[in-house]
């Protein structure tokens, strides 16, 4: 072999060994000796400054097959373990060392936090999560009055492990006006300082041993202020324009009675002018609405279909206001103004909301001002409403 063909080998076997490197893989830890958490609880530890911070590790074994993990506390899909330490970091550090595999937290789908620690505020968790670039673009923020742990050791009939539970039922509020929308860390802490109010989905156990996502934690920065029940919060969506879908079931002439399937057509807060004697606010709401059950008892007007029944418009009108109300109730009751009347008043009247508010985009005196709610309703008897 001549000079040059040996060089042209050499140069071929180098790149050979190139590749053999850059194919492989430098910190790759096998499937099988890693402990993917899909979810975490916060809550207060048995000692004062402490955090009892729970995870919920997927347990392969049993998604793939019979047998479950040895110890697991959260039936064969997964693995529930709890470690009491000052923080969710040292906590997530002394749980590494209690079990064989290395704790992955990339797939972390939901954080439950309870009550006590969201009323003094969730700085320190907030702060946690937004370190971690995995966790503040993924992971959703569920508050609860109950013990997270005993939640997360809850077992699903059918389907996944209870993190991943969790996550599939928040999902359906694009079904559901029963709870807001579940949002990722970097949302909630985009909204919380820059609008000054969020809700998040509640968690508690229901009636029947079960646990419900059902109403709305309140949170004024990072601390929580109270809660809303799920008339509320459906109120709260409808004044917020975040309605994604309801149900209104109303009498009808003749005894019966009519179920309809609401969405929102629109929806716009509008002020008195400055120059008013009394300054108010109205809160316009265009709502859509399609048949989807009549009782045989029901009869109209000779001549007159269904969808254009007075008795039943004005019931939906009744329905739809009353929600809405309740919501304004709850915001004065909290003093909270999650409804965001302070930031529309704003954009919209400078002068009159420096009055008001002395400058503070969530001042409470914004709630105290007098506000009408119309709302204005059209009926299909046939068809959907998308």
């Amino acid at each position: 072999m001549n000079r040059a063909g040996r060089g042209r080998a050499f140069c071929f076997l180098a790149l050979l060994a190139c590749a053999a490197l850059l194919g492989g893989c430098w910190d790759y830890t096998d499937i099988d000796r890693r402990g993917i958490v899909l979810g975490m609880g916060i809550e207060p530890g048995d000692q004062e400054g402490t955090l009892a911070v729970s995870v919920d590790i997927a347990n392969p074994q049993a998604l793939s097959g019979p047998g479950p993990l040895s110890g697991s506390s959260s039936g064969g899909n997964s693995l529930l373990l709890t470690q009491q330490a000052p923080s969710v970091l040292e906590a997530l550090q002394l749980l590494q060392a209690r079990v064989d595999r290395r704790l992955d937290l990339p797939f972390v789908q939901i954080i439950l936090v309870q009550e006590e620690i969201a009323r003094n505020g969730l700085d320190d968790v907030i702060d946690f999560t937004l370190r971690n670039a995995t966790l503040r673009s993924n992971a959703c923020l569920m508050l609860t009055p109950d013990s997270p742990s005993e939640l997360l050791a809850f077992t699903p009939t059918l389907g996944p492990g209870p993190s991943l539970w969790y996550l599939l039922v928040s999902q359906n509020s694009r079904a559901t006006a029963t709870f807001p929308r579940c949002t990722t860390l970097t949302r909630l802490h985009s909204d919380s300082t820059e609008i000054g109010v969020s809700l998040v989905p509640r968690v508690a156990w229901g009636s029947q041993g079960r646990p419900l996502v059902r109403g709305a934690g309140v949170l004024s920065g990072f601390n929580l202020v109270g809660w809303l029940d799920a008339t509320e919060t459906e109120g709260a969506l409808w004044w917020n324009g975040q309605m994604p879908a309801s149900t209104a079931t109303v009498p009808c002439e003749g005894g019966g009675r009519v179920v309809l399937a609401l969405r929102q057509a629109r929806r716009r807060i509008t002020f008195a002018p400055d120059d008013a004697a009394q300054f108010q606010a109205t809160l316009r709401l265009g709502v859509r609405a399609a048949v989807r059950e009549v009782s045989r008892q029901c009869s109209t007007p000779s001549g007159r279909p269904l969808a254009r029944s007075e008795q039943v418009i004005a019931a939906v009108q009744r329905v739809v206001f009353e929600r809405a109300w309740m919501a304004l109730e709850a915001a004065r009751r909290l003093r909270t103004d999650f409804l965001d009347l302070g930031l529309t008043l704003r954009r919209h009247h400078p002068q009159r909301f420096r009055e008001l508010s002395g400058g503070r985009v969530h001042a409470p005196e914004v709630l105290d001002m007098p506000v009408f709610i119309e709302v204005d309703v059209t009926i299909t008897e046939y068809g959907e409403l998308d």
